[in-house]
Order: structure tokens, then sequence, then C-alpha cells
């Protein structure tokens, strides 16, 4: 991680002051349709936390904000679903959630056409990663690898239309594939 160009994370980059949606989330919640509640509030930087969803998260913000200390590269903030719409171009249904089984081989699908060929018993290992954390990982690697061609920058921030990545505008920004 330190020596990459790219570091692509599934964990807010940022606290707001308050536990809330920040207008990345709220842009990313807009964009995902009926999977929108896979997006949610992150803690605020108070510490008061408000839903078990934010105290899950806590030590994936607490490892992203070391990950920023210890590197000069670029680190940017995206959700698997975010990614996952882009790659399929439209909104998943709600049948096709992620820890559904029909969820988890659609996401594979989309994984093998973006070169990362991957079974569902490849996905199960090691037995102490969770399938679909592991097939949400290989979401953020095909970011990262789009993003080390600078014009393959697309995120989401403060609407529900992709826009290019400006440097100077990172405080809430979501990262997706080319």
């Amino acid at each position: 991680v330190l020596q990459s160009d790219v570091v692509v994370v599934d964990a807010p980059i940022g606290r707001p002051a308050q536990t809330g949606f920040r207008s990345c989330d709220s842009a990313a919640r807009q964009w995902l349709g009926p999977l929108r509640n896979a997006v949610f509030a992150p803690p605020g930087a108070s510490g008061v936390i408000i839903n078990p969803f934010s105290r899950g998260i806590l030590p994936a913000i607490e490892s992203t904000e070391c990950i920023l200390k210890t590197r000069s590269g670029l680190t940017v903030e995206s959700h698997p679903d975010l990614v996952f719409t882009a790659l399929m171009g439209k909104t998943f249904p709600l049948a096709a959630q992620k820890r559904t089984i029909c969820g988890m081989f659609c996401r594979l699908e989309l994984l093998h056409k973006n070169g990362i060929r991957l079974t569902l018993p490849d996905s199960c290992r090691p037995a102490s990663v969770v399938s679909v954390d592991f097939i949400d990982a290989a979401a953020m690697a095909i970011v990262g690898r789009d993003w080390l061609d600078p014009k393959n920058r697309k995120v989401l921030s403060d609407g529900a239309e992709p826009n290019d990545f400006d440097e100077t505008k990172r405080e809430c920004i979501m990262a997706l594939p080319a």
C-alpha cells in the first residue's frame, strides 16, 4: 500500500463534525437508486454514533486515516456498489443485492468482464474473509487500476452525474471506474 501510486479505500475519507450524510454520500445514494441503503452516514468526528453501521466502520476509518498519514500517493474513497453500478451501466435491482446468490454472480461476471477472473469458490478464500468483502475488494482494485491513468479519473461528488477528478477538490468524492 505504501508504494502504490493509487490506493482506493472502501471507507469514508474525512469525517464530518457531526454524524450525517456528506454531499458525496447523498450523491452516491441517489445514484444507487434501490440499493441506496448500502451507503450510510459516517460517524462524525464528535464521536457520537447513531447507528450500528457507523460503529462497524470505525476500524476501517482509523486504518484509512493511518494510510493517509503514512503515504504521499493518491488515496481516494469509493464504494463497491457504485463501482458495480458504473460497470453495469445501470442500477442493480433489489433482487441482486450483494449478499444474494444473484448479486454475487452478477458482480463476479462484471469483474470477469473487467479482467478479474474469480469464481464463487475463489471468492470464499481465505476463510477469514467474507466472500462479499473479497468481491468488494476486487471492485476497488478495478478503480485503482483505472486511476493509474489520470485521464480515467471519474468521481461522484455533490451531484448525480460523474465528473472528471479535480485534484484541488478532494474533500468528499467517490472514485469511479473509467
